[in-house]
């Protein structure tokens, strides 16, 4: 039960990479000797490794508030200082992915509303070639493809109208 000795096993499992055991140790030593700043500081060390980043950060804080001069307190501060900097850059890049998004999207909104458009212009030509029926299927794709746009409802329902027309015309109701 002793906090030097945990500490020490502790500082060796992480040197030997078994971070989650030194965290362990890290815990013991804390909780044996509270303001004891090597036992912060390893469960600190610990938990960054661990990515545990907002345990990591506060026993870094308690640390520091034990010892807050000297050249471990400037490896505590300078860590800490990383810390935030990886942080802002997750939030940065993680911006950026939604954006990234967020324009995919948008682009294919578009795509889909060209689609749409050229859709409509091939049930118009189809309409003067009398396929009518070709025309009116080019029509209800469209409409698949934009369902919310109102120019393709437009032009849906210009073809109708024209159809419509054509049919009065030939007397072919």
């Amino acid at each position: 039960n002793s906090s030097a000795a945990h500490y020490k096993y502790g500082s060796v499992l992480l040197s030997l990479g078994k971070d989650a055991e030194a965290l362990e140790e890290a815990k013991l030593c804390t909780k044996l000797k509270p303001i004891f700043f090597g036992g912060w500081a390893l469960l600190g060390e610990a938990s960054m490794n661990l990515k545990q980043d907002d345990q990591a950060r506060e026993a870094y804080q308690k640390a520091l508030k034990i010892q807050s001069t000297g050249e471990n307190a400037d490896i505590i501060r300078e860590r800490l200082n990383d810390m935030t900097e990886m942080a802002k850059q997750k939030e940065a890049e993680a911006a950026t992915v939604a954006v990234n998004k967020q324009v995919v999207a948008q682009n294919q909104v578009i795509m889909n509303l060209n689609k749409a458009l050229a859709l409509c212009d091939r049930a118009n030509e189809l309409i003067k070639q009398g396929q009518f029926d070709q025309g009116l299927q080019a029509c209800r794709e469209a409409l698949k493809a934009a369902p919310d746009s109102e120019q393709v409802k437009e032009n849906v329902v210009v073809y109708l109208n024209n159809y419509a027309a054509n049919c009065v015309q030939k007397q072919d109701l």
